[in-house]
């Protein structure tokens, strides 16, 4: 628990960084090695949309996190 205290923001920016290049590199699987009719990785704007969703998300679930460590101190 010590460790994990002392490296918090090592350990957010590890968080953040696998949770933004993860889908980046399911669409790049998908675009260059598979031939796939899913029309979310062939429209731009499917894409924008499901980024606004998926980082809205990630942006909810850091803000409820926060006011949780608020409230426990």
């Amino acid at each position: 628990m010590e460790w994990i205290k002392k490296h918090i923001a090592l350990i957010i920016t590890i968080v953040l960084i696998i949770a933004l290049i993860l889908p980046l590199g399911i669409n790049a699987l998908y675009l260059i090695l598979i031939s796939t009719d899913c029309e979310v990785l062939h429209k731009p704007s499917e894409w924008t949309m499901f980024w606004g969703g998926y980082l809205g998300a990630i942006i909810s679930a850091a803000v409820a996190f926060i006011i949780l460590y608020i409230q426990r101190k």
